[in-house]
């Protein structure tokens, strides 16, 4: 482990090399990844404090990886467990399912918020032991289940399934089309009936329910949230946010990022800059913001009023020597 105590464990390229020793070294029929820890919501996973810069690892940069990784080795990852708050996303499903085939079959993760002590592991195990005495048909699968059924955890796993991905990428996209149209008309046209487009809305919101359900695997019934699978829909200001954000698949050919700001030529601009660094295709981590920082301690230390959090921050970046992170 000395060896690598200076690895970045935010850098997409180190989780790619730890997924092909893992497979060379221990060949098996069937391959659980999982990730942990804290992470920003829609941003990133993995943070590493422990570089010349604070780091973490893009959302969409995370996916990626894992799809080359399948590409490069045509092994597959059957269940991947995002040990991590707020992982729950259709632009997360979306960029893991956007090929025919996917890189991933199943993804566990929390409905919004987990325990800070994260899964317990060692029952994973157990149960991974159990299942594979049962010589079931689908043992993935039925481990999935198993996992959400034995622990009182607010837990939720989905099929990775690229034609599902497709039909809710295109209700989204016509959804938000009609929404556009719609609210453009309402602000230029006051006398225009519009209870034809009002209608439609309805019924794309509807199917849209119905089809973010249909990726739902299983989902623990004791959890105080009804909507297993969630997307972006906060209108914001934050541009440092957006284009981050914009880097995720799903916001190609797409006008859903359009409906969470106001600005569309800016925002026309952060998609095509998006699709252009997707096309370079250079896995880098991120330098994160102090902001991304101050959530990152608040997230760990939820206790912590506004002056302690700023007080940590303040020694954090003094102890680290992070002259402008």
């Amino acid at each position: 482990m000395y060896k690598y105590k200076n690895l970045n464990m935010a850098d997409p390229k180190n989780l790619y090399f730890f997924l092909k020793w893992a497979v060379v070294s221990y060949p098996a029929l069937h391959y659980l990844l999982i990730l942990s820890g804290h992470g920003c919501p829609l941003v990133g996973v993995m943070p590493d404090f422990c570089q010349e810069s604070p780091f973490l690892m893009g959302l969409p940069e995370m996916c990626q990886t894992i799809n080359y990784f399948y590409q490069e080795t045509g092994r597959l990852i059957d269940l991947l467990i995002l040990d991590i708050c707020s992982m729950n996303y259709l632009e997360i499903i979306y960029e893991l399912g956007q090929d025919k085939e996917p890189s991933v079959r199943y993804l566990l993760t929390y409905k919004g918020d987990g325990p800070l002590v994260g899964l317990p592991y060692h029952l994973i195990i157990y149960e991974m032991q159990r299942r594979c005495k049962d010589r079931a048909v689908e043992p993935v699968a039925n481990l999935v289940k198993g996992i959400v059924s034995r622990f009182n955890l607010n837990l939720v796993a989905f099929f990775i399934d690229h034609n599902k991905c497709q039909r809710i990428k295109e209700l989204v996209r016509k959804f938000a089309y009609t929404w556009l149209l719609y609210f453009n008309l309402q602000q230029t046209l006051d006398r225009f009936n519009a209870f034809n487009l009002s209608d439609l809305l309805q019924d794309y919101e509807k199917a849209l329910k119905q089809e973010l359900l249909s990726l739902a695997l299983c989902q623990n019934s004791n959890s105080p949230s009804n909507n297993p699978l969630e997307i972006m829909k906060t209108r914001t200001e934050n541009w440092d946010f957006l284009r981050l954000y914009s880097q995720f698949s799903f916001h190609q050919d797409n006008f859903w990022l359009h409906l969470l700001n106001a600005d569309f030529l800016q925002t026309s601009a952060l998609v095509m800059e998006a699709k252009e660094a997707k096309a370079k295709n250079k896995m880098k981590p991120l330098i994160m913001t102090p902001n991304m920082i101050r959530q990152y301690l608040k997230a760990v230390n939820p206790e912590f009023d506004q002056n302690k959090l700023e007080m940590v921050y303040q020694q954090l970046r003094i102890y680290k020597k992070w002259v402008d992170s």
